[in-house]
């Protein structure tokens, strides 16, 4: 071979070998951008589809990307202030189309429910969600048609000083145990009364004793709601309660002890609040922060509270998912309200991230049971929470569902503009109507 022939072979071959090296680069950052973004897909089978979601709340964010990374997909996420949200709604339950998935308030969820303006969720394994999100969500065919990732149970939120003074005990358990029975609540009201404490902010505190009761007969007023409403009525009229209107400005400062009377402009001192978890997070940690209270950055008398368990278990709102029943993706739609309401390091994010209670309770079960909360006194409250959570009677989660008016009178008793359970019984039931005698023959 002459050497004009050899210095072409040779560069023939590392062109050659340059190509072959250049391919294989390639390949490699190929690869390492395929992995990098199939990183947390967990299922392909929508990868590229769009899910459109409306909602009320922003809240909605967090789980729309989480689901975009998981599937590989896209969700549009639409959040409309309430009067916007509302119209679109009335369009839904018409019939009219909209989007794939939408957010539903507790209080508006039988609306929904009978319209059948939602899918049923046929094939969903509701076994371990909070019996009553999924009894509230059920129509009157047994259909589940809406899931829930939060829970809210109710309890009472007091401040230890004022149970120290008026009980000689700051503990839960010694709160729960005089709060146990109707005597026992009106009891402990004297006690505080003595002590300078108001028991509860207002009378509306009391609805978390007799909305999830004893009762099994619609439209009747159970025993136990009776007592518990006479109780009520006993407590305003003996000054028992701090009459705080809820959202106003001494409402909030109740919460640290600069509530003040507007006619004696006395201050006004209050032993509880009877609230839902998020309650908790939201509006008691935080009372310092606005600007009708404080300047703090916090609730000052942090650390003076703690939770004690109601005489009755019970919830208080909440939000629902429900897909529409026109939706083109209903498939898709589904694998999200699974995905937001089930995946375990989904809903520990983010009750890390917002102290939000899962209403899928292997979450609640397996989080940091022994966990102190410095904003009460160092209580382990999670145990009480699973326990109220478990305790709330799936039937009358149902009944608060379908007789919104029924609760509304019930109220209306509370604040006094019924004046006795006989006028109450007939706002409820009207009286029947006497059979006309046939006219004789």
């Amino acid at each position: 071979m002459n050497k004009k022939k050899w210095i072409a072979c040779l560069l023939a071959l590392c062109l050659g070998l340059s190509a072959c090296g250049g391919e294989s680069q390639k390949k490699e950052e190929n690869t390492g951008q395929k992995t990098e973004e199939t990183v947390g897909v967990i299922d392909r089978q929508f990868a590229g589809q769009t899910l459109k979601l409306t909602s009320f709340t922003k809240d909605m964010e967090y789980a729309a990307k989480a689901f975009e990374k998981a599937y590989a997909c896209k969700v549009e996420l639409t959040v409309k202030d309430s009067t916007e949200f509302a119209a679109e709604r009335e369009r839904l339950l018409a019939g009219s189309e909209g989007a794939d998935i939408y957010t539903i308030e507790a209080a508006e969820m039988q609306d929904w429910l009978t319209a059948e303006a939602l899918l049923p969720l046929t094939d969903v394994d509701a076994e371990h969600y909070a019996p009553y999100a999924i009894a509230y969500a059920t129509d009157s065919t047994g259909a589940l048609r809406a899931l829930t990732w939060t829970a809210t149970p109710v309890n009472l939120y007091y401040r230890r000083s004022a149970a120290q003074a008026a009980l000689g005990n700051d503990s839960p358990e010694a709160v729960t145990e005089a709060l146990a029975t109707p005597e026992g609540l009106i009891d402990l009201a004297g006690k505080l009364q003595a002590a300078g404490y108001k028991i509860f902010s207002n009378v509306g505190d009391m609805r978390a004793f007799y909305e999830v009761s004893d009762k099994t007969e619609t439209a009747v007023l159970s025993p136990q709601e009776q007592v518990f409403l006479t109780n009520g009525r006993q407590m305003e009229t003996n000054y028992q309660l701090a009459g705080l209107e809820p959202w106003s400005a001494d409402w909030f400062k109740g919460m640290y002890g600069e509530a003040v009377n507007s006619i004696t402009g006395k201050k006004i001192e209050v032993f509880g609040y009877v609230m839902p978890s998020w309650g908790k997070s939201y509006v008691l940690e935080k009372a310092g922060n606005k600007k009708e209270a404080s300047d703090t950055e916090k609730n000052p008398t942090w650390g003076d509270w703690a939770a004690a368990a109601c005489p009755a278990a019970s919830f208080s709102d909440g939000i629902w998912l429900g897909i529409a029943a026109n939706s083109q993706r209903a498939e898709m739609a589904k694998a999200f309200l699974v995905y937001v309401t089930q995946n375990q390091e989904l809903l520990q994010e983010w009750l890390e991230k917002t102290q939000e209670l899962p209403a899928f309770l292997p979450v609640l079960e397996s989080y940091q049971l022994e966990s102190e909360d410095s904003f009460l006194g160092g209580q382990k409250v999670m145990p009480l929470y699973i326990e109220t959570i478990k305790a709330i009677p799936a039937k009358s989660a149902e009944q608060l569902r379908q007789e919104k008016e029924y609760y509304q009178k019930l109220e209306a008793y509370l604040k006094g503009e019924i004046a006795t359970f006989e006028e109450l019984q007939a706002a409820l039931v009207p009286a029947a109507v006497e059979p006309t005698t046939p006219a004789a023959q």
